[in-house]
């Protein structure tokens, strides 16, 4: 029975999480990442921090490394929480390059292979019957010259990979929007034609939403939504606020039909676009934890141990249904918010919109809000993230 949880990428949110999860009820919990320390690896929860190369820079170092470190502290189980070490655990899992007794808590090579290829996701997709974007795939400039014109503008760049490896490295991807001709001849997006498929979507109109669940070798165990209801930057990205909702059935069920016909194992994030007759279109799948991990586990939903339940071979099952209508609220990333748009770098234009955003940052006293990071029974990770900011901060 595992007992011992190395944790990768300790700097993120998401790992935080998970620590406090799972080292609240027992687990031994050790924190790995690049650096002298990580987030993580103050709380608490923690039972140690392994530093680690960078996946991105040293790929196989890095995996040599997990693997040694997992050794070293006896793990029975590694957690990787980004893109770019489920990617590489996934493929040297596959090679046989680890250990019989350590598992890997993500979904085998097949699976993940096949929703990570953003090309053969959209296959699959069509196939299955759920909305996809009207995409053309381009393989060269002429193709993808002849996509655009099939699709017209606006159009969406799409890399049919995240991260792929490049040499030595591991490259990282970005989706870009086309406005028209002169945005396309420019995009970095097309430089990638040479290495990748590159996916020319229709535009869709209106906002993202998603859906996160989590899957046992029976099928779905739990699911869990929320809104965002603030980002950094505040035109959009990463969440600083955001509210549990109920889990739309619709994009429930294109979910289900597409983890299900891949034997999913784990956690998976299902995003989509809901366009402003309220309808769903698929446009990725991640196969990792996500970023507010923590207002799952807040409302009732305790991915981590549900995932360690899993990993042990238990018939786990998540509760029948979650708190609706709590948020949770990263201080600081909300904090960043704020100063941009005080500075003119976000949505706020006039001076009366400035002030109801620092309006809007004052409202602490909200019953139904936690903050994520700062916890009264779990002070070091904040002091270390107020830290880090504060340095930041000073140096521009």
């Amino acid at each position: 029975m595992p007992d011992v949880v190395m944790v990768l990428d300790g700097a993120q949110r998401s790992a935080l999480a998970v620590v406090r999860s799972l080292g609240s009820c027992g687990i031994r919990v050790y924190a790995a990442d690049t650096g002298a320390a990580c987030l993580a690896a103050r709380s608490r929860h923690c039972a140690g921090h392994e530093p680690l190369p960078s996946p991105q820079d040293s790929p196989e170092r890095f995996v040599a490394a997990v693997i040694e470190a997992a050794g070293r502290v006896g793990a029975d189980m590694i957690l990787p929480m980004t893109d770019a070490s489920t990617m590489l655990l996934v493929a040297a899992a596959a090679q046989s390059r680890l250990p019989d007794s350590i598992r890997i808590a993500a979904p085998g090579a097949g699976p993940y292979e096949t929703l990570s290829d953003k090309a053969s996701l959209i296959s699959l997709a069509g196939a299955a019957g759920i909305p996809v974007p009207r995409t053309v795939i381009a393989r060269s400039r002429d193709e993808l010259v002849a996509a655009t014109t099939e699709i017209g503008f606006p159009c969406v760049l799409k890399p049919a990979r995240s991260k792929f490896r490049h040499g030595d490295r591991l490259v990282s991807t970005t989706v870009t929007i086309a406005r028209d001709a002169g945005e396309l001849v420019s995009s970095r997006a097309v430089d990638l034609l040479e290495l990748m498929p590159l996916l020319v979507q229709e535009f869709i109109p209106g906002h993202g939403a998603g859906v996160f669940s989590m899957y046992g070798e029976q099928g779905p165990v739990a699911w869990f939504a929320h809104r965002r209801l603030r980002e950094k930057p505040p035109s959009g990205g990463v969440s600083v606020l955001c509210e549990s909702t109920p889990v739309d059935p619709a994009m429930r069920d294109y979910a289900e039909r597409l983890l299900s016909t891949v034997n999913w194992f784990g956690p998976a994030m299902v995003e989509f676009r809901i366009d402003p007759d309220g309808k769903p279109w698929l446009m990725e799948i991640n196969g990792r934890f996500w970023g507010s991990l923590q207002l799952a586990i807040d409302c009732g939903v305790d991915f981590p141990r549900l995932l360690y339940r899993l990993c042990q071979g238990e018939q786990a099952r998540g509760p029948g249904d979650y708190v609706v209508g709590r948020k949770l609220r990263w201080l600081l990333g909300d904090l960043d918010h704020l100063l941009l748009q005080l500075r003119g770098k976000g949505t706020a234009e006039s001076f009366r919109d400035k002030l109801a955003a620092a309006g809007r940052f004052m409202s602490f006293f909200d019953s139904r809000t936690r903050l994520e990071v700062l916890r009264a029974e779990d002070l070091r990770p904040f002091r270390h993230e107020l830290a880090k900011w504060l340095r930041d901060l000073r140096s521009g």
